[in-house]
């Protein structure tokens, strides 16, 4: 997926990206498993808050591939498909 937007990364970076993804993404198969996984996940966990904003620096850091600042609908695109492979493109930009 990294190379779908032009980043070369070495083993460490994929292992950033891997881990990234599994603490975003947990062990769900597709969108509609990951939302209700994220739905559980704000119901059960009173700091949940604290969490998911930890969770979305890193999330950030590893997907603004260019590192512009700015998460460019490429680099999101890069990111999500490689967890979730069978989205379209309409899937990815709503």
């Amino acid at each position: 997926a990294a190379e779908k937007v032009g980043l070369d990364l070495d083993d460490e970076g994929k292992e950033y990206w891997v881990s990234v993804g599994e603490s975003y993404f947990g062990n769900t198969k597709s969108y509609d498993e990951w939302t209700g996984f994220f739905a559980a996940f704000i119901e059960k966990c009173p700091n949940y808050r604290e969490i998911s904003r930890d969770i979305n620096v890193k999330l950030f850091k590893a997907v603004d591939s260019n590192k512009d600042g700015v998460v460019n609908l490429a680099e999101y695109k890069a990111f999500v498909t490689a967890v979730f492979p069978n989205l379209t493109d309409d899937d990815v930009e709503y």
